[in-house]
C-alpha cells in the first residue's frame, strides 16, 4: 500500500524510573494506526504468548500495547532467555 505509517524506535533503560515507565507507557497506549514501534524496551518478564508478565511494571506496559492492539512480533530470546527487543505493529500493517 502507498498509504503512509509511522515509524517509532524506541529504548527503555532497564533502569527506568516510575514516571519515565507510566510516559512510555502513555505513549504505547495512544500510537495510532498504521504504526510501527521497535526497540530495546527491557521488558523481559513478559510472556507475549499467553499474555502474562512477571512485574506490574510489564503487566502495565503489556496492557498498554494492548490497548492500542499491538502485534508484537519477535519469537525467540534477544538477551539470554529473555525478549527485549521488540517489534510491535499495528493490527493494520503487514510485517
Amino acid at each position: 500500500s502507498s498509504e503512509p505509517f509511522n515509524i517509532h524506535l524506541v529504548y527503555r533503560s532497564p533502569n527506568s524510573s516510575t514516571d519515565n515507565n507510566t510516559k512510555l507507557n502513555s505513549f504505547i497506549s495512544q500510537v495510532k494506526s498504521k504504526s510501527l514501534v521497535i526497540g530495546d524496551f527491557n521488558q523481559g518478564g513478559i510472556d507475549w504468548i499467553n499474555g502474562t508478565a512477571d512485574s506490574s511494571e510489564e503487566r502495565k506496559f503489556f496492557a498498554a500495547t494492548q490497548d492500542s492492539f499491538l502485534e508484537q512480533h519477535v519469537t525467540f530470546p534477544t538477551h539470554e532467555n529473555h525478549i527485549l527487543d521488540l517489534v510491535l505493529s499495528s493490527n493494520d500493517i503487514q510485517i
